[in-house]
């Protein structure tokens, strides 16, 4: 708006000047007048040329006065084409930076393509993965109910075997061995200083070794003295236990004597009462799992709290060959608690009271929660 003003203005301002030079050089010319002494031919002349003159010296006013621009570039016009030559400089580098900037982006386009290529093909992987999870989960099912009947198999066999190997130990044979070397023969609890307790036990199990092995009995001389000697020092009750030294056969004739080893360890507490004896190895699911499946759990659990506690060294009833109280009739009521379970479950079986190597059976329960601990 302001160059188009601009130029109506010098165009305006143009015709006016011209338009007063020619009417002066009419009046010049019909009156004859002279300056300088010229001829009035030449005054015309003069006259047009001081017009033209001031046509181009008033543009060039008008433009100085009102255009700031203008006036620098007039007044300074080296400086103005020094920052004209260093502004085209920088317009160059300015352009040479954008097709360098276009280059990259047009790299980075590529490579971004390539990524949603690999995503995508990630995507289709994960898909199928949650496909082979889904199908995998689906094997483990179908494995752990083979595992629970396996189980359960397992657990007739080792009924079956326990009573087989009681009979051994009692001297039913069915083969020619009859006691296996390390097994426990009797364990007993004795108060302190009571040695005739101790004679009166081995007593027994000599008697019922002539009756059940057809032989004598007898305890490492080392061992015998060296219970002797703790039974007297004791403070508290102690745990004795014999123990095969050596397996027995049933046509060995020349071994003429069972031999024993004594063990005897004073009052000890194994568990404390809360403790968790023994866990599931993995957490049950009660919306997959049967009440058969879970039973089966929890017997496993059961079997592990014992291996537990006999290793522990606590008292065991040799006629049973059990540890703790007998809890089959709390597992149906507990089994059903599991399957109200919004989530899956660990199980456990824990001590209801500190227990004692030389105390028995032991006090225990079963149970579950939502989280392991990590005693």
């Amino acid at each position: 708006m302001y160059g188009a003003v601009l130029i109506v203005v010098l165009i305006v301002l143009g015709g006016v000047i011209a338009y007063v030079g020619d009417w002066i050089g009419r009046r010049v010319g019909r009156r004859k007048l002279t300056l300088f002494g010229l001829r009035p031919k030449h005054t015309s002349i003069v006259v047009a040329v001081i017009t033209g003159i001031m046509v181009v010296g008033t543009t060039l006013a008008t433009l100085i006065i009102v255009d700031n621009d203008f006036r620098e570039m007039l007044v300074d016009y080296a400086s103005v084409k020094t920052e004209l030559v260093a502004t085209q400089g920088s317009l160059s580098l300015a352009q040479d930076q954008l097709k360098e900037a276009e280059g990259r982006l047009s790299e980075k386009l590529e490579e971004l393509a390539r990524k949603e290529e690999e995503v995508t093909s990630l995507e289709t992987q994960i898909g199928e993965l949650k496909t082979e999870r889904d199908r995998l989960i689906g094997d483990i099912d179908q494995l752990e109910q083979q595992l629970a009947q396996l189980w359960q198999s397992h657990s007739v066999a080792q009924s079956l075997f326990d009573e087989q190997y009681k009979s051994l130990l009692q001297g039913v044979t069915q083969g020619t061995v009859m006691g296996i070397k390390g097994a426990l023969v009797r364990n007993f609890v004795l108060p302190p200083g009571d040695v005739e307790g101790l004679d009166r036990q081995l007593a027994e199990l000599a008697q019922h070794s002539l009756e059940v092995w057809r032989k004598a009995f007898q305890v490492v001389p080392s061992d015998l003295t060296a219970a002797r000697a703790q039974i007297l020092d004791a403070t508290d009750r102690l745990l004795v236990r014999v123990l095969l030294a050596e397996n027995v056969y049933q046509e060995d004739e020349l071994t003429t004597a069972i031999q024993a080893n004594l063990t005897v360890d004073e009052r000890t507490r194994v568990f404390r009462k809360g403790e968790r004896i023994a866990w599931s190895g993995s957490p049950v699911d009660p919306s997959k799992a049967t009440a058969t499946e879970i039973k089966a759990a929890l017997w496993r659990v059961g079997e592990a709290a014992r291996r537990r506690a006999i290793q522990a060294r606590v008292y065991v009833d040799t006629d049973d060959e059990t540890v703790g109280i007998d809890l089959t009739g709390t597992v149906d009521e507990l089994v059903s608690q599991i399957m109200k379970a919004s989530q899956p479950v660990w199980l456990y079986m824990q001590a209801n009271e500190d227990v004692y190597n030389t105390d028995g059976p032991i006090d225990w329960s079963f149970g579950f929660s939502f989280e392991r601990d990590r005693d």
